[in-house]
């Protein structure tokens, strides 16, 4: 018996705020899946780690900690080290055609803080922020515990619907209701791995100015994009300071490092500093100085062209095995970045069910129920391919396949 309980207990759900509530129905999807190496892992958005550059990480770790150690290991300023926000900013302006002043980026400690940090800085209970549906499970539910009401804009192969999100917006003005802000993942987006065009990116920026909102952009797998166009992030179309954007490097460094940023208008970067400061104060300062020595070096730069070509290989061998293996009446998408696809079964079959009998069979995946905030959807399916080895890809979606074979035929 824990020890607490020779004191008596109280009634803590009575307790817990507003939002304790929430948690209970989103604390599934953050618990649900077990770690084992007995497992095939379609679930989990994380990097294979063969791509991690370890000799690279220990060499800067050593060099920071010889010649910067008092630094490095101290306390920094919340906005970040001075020295990492001006090498992320040729970083950026390099790899995605954004020029920022350092002065107008704010270190975090990965993408989800910039999402909660913009959240609360934003988002009062009641706004209505606008999604992209299916979209990011860990973003919908930031927006969930800040009291947003979240409205879901479709995707197709273009990416976001612009034309049905200005019809929306239409009908929220005639109400006399504005929106505050539109989240999207533009660029390989989680979790279809859609990529929004061009003209679309466009119209998007210029509707946000015309109707007075904000975008918020998380570029977080723009750097993984391997698809033939040359397609620039909103942040760089953008000519009227209308995209906040947020980008991560825990996708092609390292997770653990918890390094991520904002770019933004100068105020609202003042305001998320003081956010920050009060949340946590600092992001690692080690983490920055060994992140600026692999930009500066070239290590990260060099990196992240291996990286695309494993990813696009690998999506190439799931795209093979859903043409040959799956029911010719699925439909998928074809990534051209990033980590996932997105399959829709297009029949009765429930992908919770589904979980339940793959896992029997050491396969996982995400069900597609959860990446919905409008409408119930329950025969679709996030498929990461970013960790499992092809030959993993193979067995596990051969697996699916044939459990989904066997469901159709009951």
């Amino acid at each position: 018996m824990p020890w607490w309980y020779l004191f008596g207990t109280i009634d803590l759900y009575n307790l817990y705020s507003n939002n304790g509530g929430k948690l209970d129905t989103i604390k599934r999807y953050v618990l649900q899946f077990p770690e084992s190496s007995n497992i095939i892992n379609f679930a989990s958005g994380v990097p294979d780690p063969s791509t991690f550059p370890l000799k690279e990480i220990r060499d800067a770790l050593e060099n920071v900690l010889r010649e910067r150690a008092s630094e490095a290991l101290q306390y920094t300023p919340s906005q970040g080290v001075a020295e990492y926000r001006k090498s992320l900013a040729n970083f950026i302006y390099r790899m995605r055609c954004i020029k920022v002043s350092p002065d107008n980026i704010l270190v975090v400690s990965g993408a989800q803080q910039a999402i909660d940090l913009i959240t609360r800085l934003f988002v009062d209970p009641g706004d209505i922020v606008l999604v992209e549906e299916p979209g990011y499970i860990a973003a919908l539910n930031v927006f969930r515990v800040g009291g947003a009401e979240l409205v879901g804009i479709p995707i197709d192969g273009y990416g976001m619907d612009v034309d049905y999100m200005e019809e929306m917006i239409k009908g929220f003005s005639r109400g006399g209701r504005r929106i505050k802000f539109v989240y999207t993942v533009a660029t390989a987006q989680n979790p279809t791995g859609i990529t929004m065009n061009l003209d679309r990116r466009r119209q998007l920026v210029e509707l946000a100015y015309r109707y007075n909102f904000i975008v918020i952009e998380d570029d977080t797998y723009g750097l993984l994009y391997y698809g033939n166009e040359d397609i620039k992030p909103l942040a760089a179309l953008d000519p009227y300071g209308v995209v906040i954007y947020i980008s991560s490097l825990s996708k092609v460094l390292a997770p653990s490092l918890r390094l991520g940023c904002i770019i933004a208008d100068t105020d609202t970067i003042e305001k998320l500093t003081v956010l920050k400061h009060i949340t946590d104060l600092t992001t690692s300062s080690l983490s920055q100085y060994v992140a600026r020595e692999l930009i500066e070096n070239g290590v990260l730069e060099r990196n992240i062209g291996e990286i695309r070509k494993l990813y696009r290989r690998k999506r190439n061998t799931v795209v093979e095995i859903i043409e040959e293996e799956f029911p010719k009446d699925s439909s998928y998408t074809n990534p051209s970045g990033g980590f996932f696809t997105w399959i829709k079964l297009n029949s009765r079959i429930d992908t919770e069910e589904l979980l339940e009998r793959a896992l029997a069979r050491n396969v996982i995946f995400a069900p597609g129920h959860g990446f919905y905030c409008n409408r119930d959807v329950r025969d679709a399916m996030r498929i990461s391919f970013s960790k499992p080895s092809e030959d993993q890809i193979r067995i596990g979606l051969n697996i699916l396949a044939n459990l989904i074979k066997m469901s159709t035929t009951r």
